[in-house]
């Protein structure tokens, strides 16, 4: 009992008090430093890793608003769509760069692969680059060389939206999607499918989300 009531008459003291004051705020400090690193990884690698169905996703939700407007039933503007598609082609990016800090960065397109603007009956449209033009009006194949190819045509043809229906990985890793163009937003016919290989997202965020996670572990475990 007095060794309990010596220890605690010692921190009633003005050097116990301190030393309390000390290991507290050193304490809550290494708290809130933990937790702060935790939502940083947290945020990194949920938000800012490009998850691919959202990456995907603004591929198909960026490109028909815009193919749309030469599609139209009795003013089909067809030189108007194959000169959208080639200025779509050229600066080599099938969405937009990323809006805020956890948005999708740009899709680049894979420019040795033609994009095409095919119709509901797969007759070709518009193809891009200029050198795929003679392909306009025949009817379009999918690449055999891309498993799910002719798959995700079929689910496009049914106006499926869902990522993963429309979209098929390459011998490369990349991405081959074929985009459904209804005649109005959200409703509608069918109007084209726009046909585009884009590169698959970047990993290094996701990467760099890890490391950070395995340096919070051993940091735990030295001070453990």
């Amino acid at each position: 009992m007095r060794i309990i009531a010596r220890f605690i008459a010692f921190f009633q003291t003005l050097r116990g008090k301190l030393i309390l004051t000390y290991t507290t705020v050193t304490v809550l400090a290494l708290l809130a430093l933990e937790i702060m690193i935790l939502l940083i990884v947290f945020l990194i690698s949920n938000g800012m890793n490009a998850d691919t169905g959202a990456y995907l996703s603004d591929v198909i939700s960026i490109l028909p608003p815009q193919a749309r407007l030469y599609l139209q039933p009795g003013s089909a503007d067809l030189p108007g769509l194959q000169a959208w598609l080639q200025s779509t082609s050229d600066p080599g990016y099938a969405s937009l760069p990323p809006q805020g800090l956890l948005d999708s960065p740009a899709a680049p397109i894979i420019k040795s692969d033609p994009m095409f603007v095919i119709s509901p009956d797969e007759t070709v449209l518009a193809a891009a680059p200029a050198s795929a033009k003679s392909l306009v009006g025949r009817k379009y194949s999918p690449p055999s060389n891309v498993t799910r190819s002719k798959d995700i045509l079929d689910k496009a043809l049914q106006m499926d939206l869902q990522p993963a229906n429309v979209s098929a990985i390459r011998p490369d890793g990349n991405y081959l999607l074929a985009v459904p163009v209804r005649q109005s937003q959200g409703e509608g016919p069918l109007a084209a499918v726009i046909i585009v290989s884009v590169k698959a997202p970047p990993a290094g965020m996701s990467e760099w989300a890890r490391a950070m996670q395995r340096r919070g572990a051993a940091a735990r475990a030295q001070t453990a």
